[in-house]
């Protein structure tokens, strides 16, 4: 669980035993998935599948086994989620930008091929980038 201390700095604590307890979680807080199914359905849909019947089925288990993973969740601020969640949609936008102008390596149909696991990397990079960023600024 992750919590924002009074000078914006955040810590990761243990789930208290009464959420674990409860399965409730407090009020300014919500579930954040570490690997985000909006950057595995982004990057689907850039390769032009947009149902699951276009994925083998021992990859779309294993997609969603790795989302569900309990290792994969993370209690968070939901100012923190919402943050994220925003800077996820400014970095494929950025991304796209990137693409259409060329900047990018360029593998079949003009575009930079990379594997789902590549794109939420770099996706992710971008996030932490700009989260240092903004926390540098606050400070």
């Amino acid at each position: 669980m992750v919590t924002m201390n009074e000078d914006g700095s955040i810590e990761h604590i243990d789930v208290p035993g009464i959420i674990r307890k409860t399965g409730i979680i407090p009020d300014g807080f919500s579930v954040d998935l570490i690997f985000d199914p909006i950057i595995l359905a982004e990057s689907l849909v850039e390769r032009g599948l947009r149902f699951e019947s276009q994925l083998p089925p021992e990859m779309l288990q294993g997609l969603k086994d790795r989302i569900m993973d309990v290792e994969n969740l993370c209690i968070v601020p939901a100012a923190i989620q919402q943050q994220k969640l925003e800077l996820f949609a400014s970095s494929m936008q950025d991304m796209k930008e990137a693409g259409a102008d060329g900047d990018e390596d360029e593998g079949e149909g003009g575009r930079e091929a990379l594997s789902i696991t590549e794109r939420f990397e770099r996706a992710s990079s971008q996030v932490s980038q700009r989260l240092d960023i903004d926390a540098e600024s606050q400070e």
